[in-house]
């Protein structure tokens, strides 16, 4: 993970639904990330890592996001859905498995266009 104030250059993108995209290099995507594992404070999740270096089609855009710790609506900025990067629960913590199966929330500095 890049370290706390060493940021890098994130660009915008402003991918759109049907967009095919290829998810960075697990590398790649830890240069993105601060201390806590955030890239604009979203973090990225254990189980997104099985998606790094794959092709996906953009399900949709990600404006709002309803934050259970903070019990309020947050808005989401430079975030997508894929198609098929579902979390399958087996990276939550506790000793039961999440069985919501969610989208994961991608950030657009993780993801390259494919033209």
């Amino acid at each position: 993970m890049a370290p706390k104030g060493n940021k890098m250059r994130l660009f915008k993108i402003h991918l759109q639904k049907g967009d095919l995209i290829d998810v960075l290099p697990l590398e790649e995507i830890e240069k993105t990330l601060d201390n806590e594992g955030k890239c604009e404070n979203l973090i990225f999740m254990p189980g997104m890592k099985k998606y790094a270096g794959k092709r996906h089609r953009v399900l949709r855009r990600a404006q709002l996001i309803y934050n259970e710790s903070l019990n309020k609506m947050v808005r989401m900025k430079n975030t997508v859905l894929l198609e098929d990067a579902i979390c399958d629960g087996k990276d939550s913590s506790g000793i039961e498995q999440c069985q919501r199966l969610c989208f994961y929330y991608w950030k657009e500095h993780w993801l390259k266009k494919v033209t």
